[in-house]
């Protein structure tokens, strides 16, 4: 489909989605579909193209095709997919209470770290906290270093947690993905778990434009009707 036809062109509305037909107004054109009819990606909403009968008798009594650039709004209820996924068990990391500190200095290109191969922790979490830290004339760093033992554990994710993140998302994509007047009718979620994966699929049924722009190729011939598409 394409976009900013310059008005001369003749042009269709057609679905840039599929769904059902909620409204249709036909600013420029003549409807080719009414609420409630189903359409697929592609089809003639309102047509730039239409036959008329010849008032000028030079030419006889018999119709002749013309073109337009169609216009007008049509909104349909489209179903929109969206998936998400989250793992079942979160890693936590759970101090012991055991930890040493040491002394970090650094004064050009000579670094100093007292912490360096200390303890005999399997698992820990370093943290830094600088006093002093100048750029210039030459780099100058001195903090302390807290090395603390830990011990990793899995936790279950909370069931209410992730229905509230999912919510969370649904109403973001409303806000951030829909245009003006566009907006999510009815959501449906459903959640299933793997090994080690919990998957929430989200089919939700959204109000929104569907119309799109489309060139008619008009080809020149001696054929009453020229259209080519």
């Amino acid at each position: 489909l394409e976009e900013n036809i310059p008005d001369k062109k003749p042009v269709n509305i057609v679905a840039a989605k599929s769904g059902m037909i909620e409204t249709i107004l036909p600013l420029k054109g003549s409807a080719k579909v009414q609420k409630g009819d189903y359409v697929n990606e592609g089809d003639i909403l309102i047509s730039g193209r239409y036959k008329y009968q010849s008032s000028d008798y030079s030419k006889g009594d018999d119709f002749f095709t013309m073109y337009s650039h169609a216009d007008g709004q049509v909104t349909a209820r489209v179903p929109e997919y969206m998936t998400y996924y989250f793992e079942k068990n979160r890693r936590i990391k759970e101090p012991t209470g055991r930890f040493f500190v040491g002394i970090y200095l650094k004064f050009g290109d000579i670094e100093v770290d007292t912490a360096s191969g200390r303890g005999d922790y399997e698992t820990s979490v370093m943290t830094r906290s600088n006093l002093i830290n100048i750029v210039k004339p030459l780099p100058f760093t001195l903090g302390f270093i807290k090395v603390e033992e830990v011990n990793l554990k899995e936790r279950a994710e909370n069931p209410e947690k992730i229905k509230k993140t999912v919510e969370a998302a649904v109403r973001q994509y409303e806000r951030e993905e829909l245009g003006r007047g566009e907006r999510i009718l009815s959501k449906n979620i459903d959640y299933s778990e793997s090994a080690s994966l919990i998957r929430a699929d989200v089919l939700t049924e959204v109000l929104m434009d569907i119309g799109a722009e489309k060139e008619i190729k008009v080809r020149k011939t001696k054929s009453k009707d020229n259209l080519t598409q």
